[in-house]
């Protein structure tokens, strides 16, 4: 497995696991952006990559952990690591479009219709 974290600009951060499964290599991305209001997460990656991925964001946030999730959808390269970062993070906000972070550990959820738009830091 290898990791890399990128700076794209000055407050997003685009974090890469690179891995083997199964005699298969799998890429898997998850982006942080540093917004005024916290720091927000698309999607959290592979429970695989765990340990890799939350050391790379302890790093890029300083040690301030997430505020807030946003996942493009619910399998579980993009959100296996809901309820650990929910934990790891404290209370952190999640935006999905489907039930199922409930059952991976954030049972508290708002709600994005699936081409919908929601506004983050005054931005949508």
């Amino acid at each position: 497995m290898s990791t890399v974290t990128v700076q794209l600009t000055h407050d997003v951060h685009w974090i890469e696991e690179c891995y083997d499964i199964g005699g298969r290599h799998r890429h898997v991305s998850v982006y942080l952006i540093a917004a005024e209001e916290g720091n927000l997460l698309i999607d959290t990656g592979s429970f695989y990559h765990r340990d890799e991925i939350t050391a790379e964001l302890r790093e890029a946030t300083g040690g301030d952990g997430i505020d807030a999730i946003v996942l493009s959808h619910s399998d579980y390269p993009h959100s296996a690591n809901v309820g650990e970062f929910n934990i790891e993070s404290g209370d952190v906000e999640l935006v999905a479009s489907s039930e199922a972070p409930a059952s991976r550990g954030c049972p508290t959820r708002r709600n994005a219709k699936s081409a919908g738009r929601w506004t983050y830091s005054g931005e949508r």
